[in-house]
């Protein structure tokens, strides 16, 4: 009878330290797996981070006086009083690019040299 509780007794025992060594084991996969995924969202934070910074310069470009007369010219065609302004000619009026050439007087050579130089 006493060897049947010691033989209990080991059991028991070899079954609490079988157990607690699979328990620890299954804990320090699941920190292994915790520490993984924290490096995953700390690089996660950082790019986000730096996106954030990205979006509040664009914040800041987008209220600031150079985006709003920048976006005046681009959309409004509104300009500051130190633009210079070209006014064209209606796209579906021809332009006459190359003049009729007509002949003029008919004058001596020398004539001809004479009023070249003297105008």
């Amino acid at each position: 009878m006493k060897n049947v509780k010691l033989i209990t007794m080991y059991i028991v025992i070899i079954i609490v330290v079988v157990s607690a060594f699979i328990n620890a084991s299954a804990q320090f996969e699941g920190l292994k797996t915790a520490r993984r995924e924290n490096g995953s969202l700390e690089v996660k934070i950082s790019e986000l981070t730096e996106s954030n910074m990205r979006l509040e310069q664009q914040i800041a470009y987008a209220t600031s006086s150079a985006y709003l007369d920048q976006q005046a010219r681009q959309m409004f065609g509104i300009g500051g009083s130190d633009d210079y302004w070209l006014k064209l000619p209606p796209e579906d009026k021809k332009l006459d690019l190359y003049p009729k050439v007509t002949k003029g007087k008919d004058l001596p050579i020398i004539q001809q040299w004479i009023l070249l130089f003297t105008r």
